[in-house]
């Protein structure tokens, strides 16, 4: 248990200064960012999941989050170009797989920083860069969500023949009961 504490310290620390460069390279000033991490260090929200030895992933997210925070401002101030939206997909991904549960808030908020963004600026180039870096960002959520309905729309159609084969084999017993008109609808339940 010593072992999963003292992962999980370090972990901390880790990102506790992965949020350093994130506020300071949003805000550029050393003393907020400062401010920000010692306070973030010391809280005790901050250490709450030290407590327990499954919560020390969320240390991971923090710090993939942060990350991507770095990249997705360095992108949108177009600072860093081209293999980067890669790396921010990447992050991105990595940081709601890990903990997924402490990332909800962030599917919803890049959309509204794109959409408080494009407010500001309105034309029609920052609409289509919004809409750009949105579709990288989401693509392979709803890659995953298209997938997931097909599997589900699948299984569900399987099952229905299932029950229709079901249905016709109970059906055909009954024939030598009930005469050739149970043969017609157990052909027309399989079509």
């Amino acid at each position: 248990y010593q072992a999963y504490q003292i992962t999980n310290i370090i972990f901390k620390i880790l990102a506790t200064l992965s949020l350093y460069p994130l506020i300071l390279i949003v805000f550029k000033s050393r003393l907020l960012a400062f401010l920000t991490t010692i306070l973030y260090g010391i809280s005790y929200m901050g250490s709450r999941s030290l407590e327990y030895v499954v919560k020390g992933t969320d240390y991971l997210a923090i710090i993939s989050m942060n990350i991507f925070f770095i990249i997705y401002y360095c992108i949108v101030t177009s600072r860093v170009k081209g293999w980067w939206f890669i790396l921010m997909s990447f992050f991105w991904f990595i940081s709601i797989i890990i903990s997924p549960i402490r990332m909800y808030p962030i599917l919803v908020l890049i959309p509204l920083i794109e959409f408080f963004l494009w407010m500001q600026d309105r034309s029609t180039t920052s609409l289509v860069k919004s809409f750009k870096r949105l579709l990288l960002l989401y693509l392979p959520f709803t890659n995953l969500f298209i997938q997931a309905c097909f599997y589900i729309w699948l299984l569900t159609k399987s099952t229905c023949y299932l029950s229709s084969y079901h249905s016709w084999k109970l059906a055909s017993s009954l024939n030598s009961f009930s005469g050739t008109r149970t043969n017609s609808i157990c052909y027309k339940l399989l079509e």
